[in-house]
This record gives C-alpha cells, structure tokens and sequence, in this order.
C-alpha cells in the first residue's frame, strides 16, 4: 500500500450566509483534496464566491470576492505524534466530515476588519446623514 493515497474534488454549493452581516451573491465553490498519511487525513481547502457586504462608513453594500485557503488535519481515532504546529481534530465514528461549518467559519474569518466599499469612501455627513461619496461637494446646511 502506497504511503500516500489521496482524492481531489471539486464542489460548488448554495450555502446559508455564514453570519447575520454576510449573503452570498455567487454560490460557494473551489476544491477539496484529501490524503491519507499513517493515521491522518490531511484536507486541503480552496474556495471562492463572492459575498454582499454593507460598508461601515457609508452603509451602502458592495461586492468582496473571497478565497479562502485552508488546511485541516484529521486524525483516525488513534494516538498520533507529529511535529505540526496545526491543530488536530478527532475523525468522527462514522468518518464523515461535515465541511458546511468549517467553510463558513473560514469565511467569517477572512472578512476584513474594516468593511469598506473603497479605501477612499467619504462616509456619511454627521449633521444630515447624506453619502458623501454621492455628493463630493456637499455643504450641510443643517451644520449652520
């Protein structure tokens, strides 16, 4: 038997919004690749789609492609030694996988800090609540 055996598959998905902020806008697709190696399973995840955010300055939503790319170790309900700095979870009983909840997580965890529709978005006027992007001279008369 082969040190290494090893399955890659492709999948594309419709999945729930991963939080209350987030909704897809393309359906969630990319590549598994799996391997076996002594008493693990090493999984390789790439994925994309392209989610609606809301800006935090202008409130206006926008577009963010995302690919996440990550690694999970697996182990085979066995004792395992290895010098990876990656944590290792325990393979369930029926040796599935539910990749639903661990995708979402890495999405969630991808999103930046700062959601902006632009480096450079203006935000709301602090007076009237107008979008400065859409007005670039705007003067508030209420400030007076």
């Amino acid at each position: 038997m082969p040190a290494e055996q090893g399955v890659n598959k492709k999948f594309a998905t419709e999945l729930p919004p991963p939080a209350e902020f987030v909704s897809y806008k393309t359906p969630l697709s990319g590549t598994i690749n799996l391997v076996k190696e002594k008493n693990l399973i090493i999984s390789n995840f790439n994925c994309r789609t392209t989610i609606i955010l809301t800006c935090d300055r202008c409130l206006e939503e926008f577009d963010l492609k995302i690919e996440p790319q990550f690694n999970r170790i697996y182990s085979l309900n066995m004792p395992v030694e290895t010098n990876q700095k990656e944590e290792i979870f325990t393979l369930p009983k029926n040796l599935t996988i539910d990749i639903l909840p661990i995708i979402n997580e890495e999405i969630v965890l991808n999103l930046p800090l700062n959601k902006l529709c632009a480096k450079d978005c203006r935000g709301l006027c602090q007076a009237c609540g107008a979008n400065l992007n859409h007005h670039k001279k705007h003067q508030c008369q209420t400030a007076k």
